[in-house]
């Protein structure tokens, strides 16, 4: 788990959490990944470092990817770890030893990136890429976004994702063969920062109101567990795990919710 700080691990489903840090990582993780056994780990400044543990977080590696850059995501597949550097995206296929550029056909100014069924996805400039050779050629969509800057993506079976900064959350096919769909009651326009979907049900983690649900793929809103809010409003991390939602907070550490149950768990220690 991390979000904008540390990195702890859990054994145990969040029962209980260990501390992994060393002196490096404890100067602030932006993003994190696992990949082949080993733990990838974004600083959270624009040094362009990365920090690399081949043992479960014992230890950590020290790589400068390009100085003067924000990592501003990491991904994996089976064909290796991508870093997402905003002007352009890397792939390494030696776990880390060594980096190469897959975006030089199309110089992108790239706010975020997916990766389902490896297929590749980029968010550029109002524009979604594609790729399905590992960045070896991308394809524009014919149909463009607001503009606006992205914050988060999300792909399944049957549609796209994207979460604007200043304008909700837009939806369109899996194909983007038609213009964007972009309802969004009950989910302010400012606040998307990231998109999980399970079973079908998809969330959205705000900025300031916890967690917005649609139940109709992105046709309408609801609003989730009030009481956190008094907490904390911040929900920017969100990940599926075993039938279960769990949300990465700003300050309430981390929220647990089961696929057949409305309420929240805590799965943090102090």
């Amino acid at each position: 788990a991390s979000e904008v700080g540390w990195i702890f691990r859990s054994s145990n489903n969040g029962k209980s959490w260990i501390d992994i840090n060393d002196e490096y990582t404890a100067e602030g993780v932006e993003d994190f990944i696992i990949s082949n056994s080993k733990l990838y780990a974004s600083k959270n400044d624009n040094s362009g470092i990365l920090f690399i543990s081949p043992d479960d977080g014992f230890t950590w590696n020290q790589v400068t990817i390009e100085e003067g850059k924000w990592i501003l995501g990491l991904y994996s597949n089976s064909k290796g770890v991508y870093i997402n550097l905003k002007d352009k995206i890397l792939i390494s296929n030696d776990n880390g030893s060594s980096w190469s550029n897959i975006t030089t056909s199309f110089n992108p100014w790239i706010d975020q990136a997916f990766i389902k069924d490896d297929i590749l996805y980029a968010y550029a400039s109002g524009t979604i890429y594609t790729s399905i050779d590992n960045g070896g050629n991308w394809n524009s969509a014919q149909y463009r976004t607001n503009g606006l800057t992205a914050t988060s993506i999300y792909v399944n079976e049957s549609n796209i994702f994207v979460g604007f900064w200043g304008g909700g959350v837009g939806r369109n096919s899996i194909g983007i063969d038609e213009a964007w769909s972009v309802k969004n009651n009950e989910l302010f326009l400012n606040n998307s920062r990231d998109i999980e979907i399970m079973n079908d049900t998809v969330f959205v983690g705000t900025e300031s109101s916890f967690v917005r649900t649609s139940y109709n793929q992105g046709e309408t809103w609801a609003k989730e567990l009030n009481q956190f809010e008094l907490i904390t409003g911040s929900a920017s991390h969100l990940s599926v795990f075993r039938n279960a939602l769990y949300v990465g907070t700003g300050g309430a550490g981390v929220r647990k919710r089961n696929q057949m149950q409305k309420e929240w768990l805590t799965v943090s220690s102090d």
